[in-house]
């Protein structure tokens, strides 16, 4: 949470939190499977099973993913990753999905932010970590999307945080992506599948069509 509270720290968005129904953490899936054939389940709601079963094989397997869908993106995300939303106002949220190593955040924000001037932010608060700003660029629904990467070395923790700016009628939405890769390798191998799944599954209801 010190990467995250950096940012927030940074960006002027730390206050009084209040409730909202985009705090609330994407539902996880189940499906109960008996003799091969799926019944989808809801927590805490019944279902009826049509047959007569005899020594049936029962199997109830949970989604390997929750699907976002607030600031008007939709991606799917790890379900194992634990889960933080801070509500500020209507245009101040920052949502944070986690592992210990790799973070997917997402930040709307009331004012225009493009992801040069957040790769300074984060400069400054890391700067003890001998940061450094490189380009980077993911593909993303038929075009290029830009960003900066800041790297930061503090003792024998090495991490980047990568940025990125979807385009929005006011303010800014923001993605940032956190990983702390193996030593010598640019990124580690659950930043690379999650970061994978996640610009492949990505999908902008508010931007340009």
């Amino acid at each position: 949470m010190k990467i995250v509270a950096a940012i927030l720290l940074g960006l002027g968005l730390v206050g009084i939190l209040n409730a909202a129904d985009e705090s609330q953490e994407p539902e996880r899936h189940y499906a109960l499977h008996i003799d091969g054939r799926r019944h989808a389940l809801t927590l805490d709601n019944a279902i009826e099973l049509d047959g007569t079963y005899t020594n049936p094989e029962v199997v109830l397997r949970a989604s390997a993913t929750r699907t976002f869908t607030y600031a008007g993106l939709v991606f799917k995300y790890p379900a194992s990753f634990s889960w933080d939303a801070q509500i500020i106002g209507p245009d101040h949220k920052v949502w944070t999905m986690a592992s210990p190593n790799v973070r997917i955040i997402i930040i709307r924000l009331p004012i225009v932010m493009t992801p040069e001037e957040q790769a300074a932010q984060l400069v400054r608060e890391f700067s003890q970590g001998n940061p450094r700003i490189t380009d980077v660029s993911r593909y993303f629904s038929g075009r290029t999307l830009r960003g900066k990467r800041v790297s930061v070395q503090l003792a024998s923790e090495h991490f980047n945080l990568d940025t990125y700016a979807l385009p929005t009628k006011t303010g800014s939405r923001l993605i940032i992506l956190h990983d702390q890769p193996p030593a010598g390798k640019p990124i580690s191998g659950e930043g690379e599948r999650a970061f994978r799944d996640f610009f492949k599954t990505l999908k902008d209801t508010e931007g340009p069509k």
